[in-house]
């Protein structure tokens, strides 16, 4: 499962808020944080008192994943050397 999908489902499961309304709450704050979506559903899950604590090495990882596949791919979505930058 999706990391995600699990941080959600356990919002979900300690406060008996719909799965759906959760990511509806993950996706606005997203939206005004302009940061990834598991950092953000560790954010409400805080909000809510939900304990997390269990996925923040794993957000973590992820998030560093994210962003050196970023920098590797460059400007454009290419890897270095493809995109005719000489790297």
């Amino acid at each position: 499962m999706a990391l995600l999908m699990e941080i959600v489902d356990r919002i979900s499961d300690a406060t008996g808020a719909d799965r759906r309304a959760v990511m509806g709450r993950v996706n606005r704050l997203k939206r005004e944080m302009q940061v990834d979506a598991e950092v953000v559903a560790l954010v409400v899950a805080s909000d809510d008192g939900v304990d997390v604590a269990e996925f923040i090495d794993r957000v973590d990882a992820e998030v560093v994943a994210k962003a050196r596949a970023a920098m590797k791919a460059g400007p454009g979505g290419k890897a270095r050397g493809e995109g005719g930058d000489g790297r």
